[in-house]
């Protein structure tokens, strides 16, 4: 992860992450094989258990993504979506990205989907016991690299904040291990033309759902502002 962490609670496994805008609740997974791919950031071994199979009838989150219609009008002389512009899901934005205090990078087509899924999706996961009650969803982003240069994208997740009808952020959680149903990275460089796609999961309380996706990017160096939200 590239923002800040925070180690809390005695619990073998489970960190509470905090940064950029949304809480991370990272799980350990029991996954077979997972010290020998090398799937984990980490030097130290990790426990071992059969991975559930793929659910029947899941599609490829970037499948979803990339069927979102094209970016709307940009702003004049930017060559972004206007700051403030609100979209649908499934819908595509073009805009910027900074990371750290580095310069803005792009322009990149966005696309951001939500799908609804059962927190049995995650029965091979080793989940705390308030995750257990909770109903996942899903938060793909395709993001495709439309400017003239390589663009640094290391960190992309943490611009994105998630939120309920009540405004308040939702969690996420990491999954250490491979979880088709929703898994995908950032590189940490971008080539013009070049796109990747990146899901995370996002944990609800029962009864609650995604009400909104808002992307921001802040550019240290020009004080320019995009702040982009999708709704159901």
């Amino acid at each position: 992860m590239s923002f800040g962490e925070r180690i809390s609670g005695s619990r073998p496994g489970i960190r509470t992450a905090r940064g950029s805008g949304f809480a991370a609740v990272i799980v350990s997974v029991l996954v077979a094989g997972l010290a020998a791919c090398g799937s984990g950031s980490g030097s130290g071994s990790q426990a071992t258990a059969p991975t559930a199979p793929a659910k029947a009838g899941s599609t490829a989150p970037a499948a979803a993504a990339q069927a979102g219609s094209a970016a709307p009008a940009a702003a004049a002389g930017s060559g972004l979506t206007r700051d403030g512009t609100k979209l649908k899901f499934g819908q595509t934005a073009r805009v910027g990205y900074s990371y750290g205090t580095g310069a803005t990078t792009g322009p990149y087509q966005l696309t951001v989907t939500v799908r609804k899924g059962s927190i049995s999706d995650l029965s091979s996961f080793d989940l705390d016991a308030q995750t257990k009650l909770g109903v996942p969803f899903y938060i793909t982003e395709v993001v495709k690299n439309v400017g003239p240069a390589d663009g640094n994208v290391s960190g992309w997740g943490g611009a994105l904040t998630v939120e309920n009808a009540a405004g308040d952020d939702l969690d996420s959680i990491t999954l250490l291990g491979d979880f088709p149903t929703c898994q995908g990275n950032p590189p940490n460089i971008l080539a013009p033309g070049k796109q990747f796609t990146e899901c995370d999961v996002y944990i609800a309380p029962r009864g609650q759902s995604v009400a909104s996706v808002t992307y921001q990017n802040y550019d240290n160096t020009t004080l320019d502002q995009t702040t982009v939200t999708w709704t159901p």
